[in-house]
């Protein structure tokens, strides 16, 4: 498979490049008004079939611009078909988003309020205080689909481990039917966090790296492999939270879904570039 990329690569390559060379070529005896080998002959024949000499008729000229047509479409269907080697765009978008992360971790919010979580029994209202994220900026991107054929864009995110810890927080409502009212300090750890990220490009290039999302396209999913929890105060809470952990975690993600269009807006501002 490896082998099937580079070949399509350099076919890809090796088309762009004598696209460009002869396209030169062309440009270059054009205005020079002199013909080496052929080469202004030649370019009438490849380039506009409206400028095609006598010496070829209509339909060969047609076959002929017909077959390198179809060898590019293939050669870009084979390269995006084929699965790329291991990290080939990861890795840029994985250095890419640390450094873009790196000064803002560890992270702040002088306050979350309102945080609603609600779950057949059980409806909590979480405020914190001084809340603070720490790791985040060791995000690895796992999985990257580029809008080559389509304009959806599949951006999945890893992180080995993020903290949170608050100076206060507090909970009021039920949990698991019971009532539940506590303060205290917060520390929180997830293991594996998982971010997918689905939207729709308005554009996308690699050379330098740039991608803008297009406004109310984001769709964000969350998965965890697990929590630990110390809610002070709260003995019940942090037995819930760290034995339905992954479960919760999808329940958060309705809630970052109010900030969708902040999130673009972030993104666009940092890797939307002209």
């Amino acid at each position: 498979m490896l082998f099937m990329l580079q070949h399509n690569l350099l076919l890809i390559k090796l088309l762009a490049f004598a696209t460009v060379f002869s396209s030169f070529l062309c440009s270059t005896s054009h205005r020079l008004g002199v013909s080496v080998n052929g080469i202004r002959e030649k370019c009438f024949e490849l380039t506009i079939i409206s400028e095609v000499k006598k010496e070829r008729n209509l339909e060969e000229v047609f076959f002929t611009n017909m077959f390198w047509t179809t060898t590019v479409f293939a050669a870009i269907i084979a390269f995006a078909s084929a699965k790329p080697e291991p990290n080939l765009f990861e890795q840029v978008i994985t250095d890419e988003l640390r450094k873009l992360l790196t000064p803002y971790d560890p992270h702040t919010f002088p306050t979350i309020p309102n945080l609603n979580i609600t779950h057949d029994d059980t409806s909590l209202l979480f405020n914190f205080v001084e809340d603070t994220f720490t790791g985040f900026s060791s995000v690895e991107c796992t999985q990257f689909t580029p809008p080559i054929l389509t304009k959806e864009v599949v951006l999945t995110l890893n992180e080995e481990r993020l903290d949170m810890h608050a100076s206060n927080y507090q909970v009021e409502g039920l949990l698991n039917g019971q009532p539940l009212s506590a303060t205290g300090v917060a520390d929180l750890v997830a293991h594996n966090l998982g971010v997918s990220l689905k939207f729709q490009a308005d554009s996308y290039k690699l050379s330098p790296l740039s991608l803008c999302v297009a406004t109310g396209s984001l769709h964000i999913d969350f998965r965890v492999e697990s929590l630990d929890s110390n809610f002070e105060n709260a003995e019940e809470l942090n037995q819930e939270i760290d034995t339905r952990g992954p479960e919760l975690i999808e329940i958060l993600q309705d809630y970052v879904m109010l900030y969708a269009e902040d999130i673009v807006t972030f993104l666009n501002s940092h890797l939307c570039k002209p």
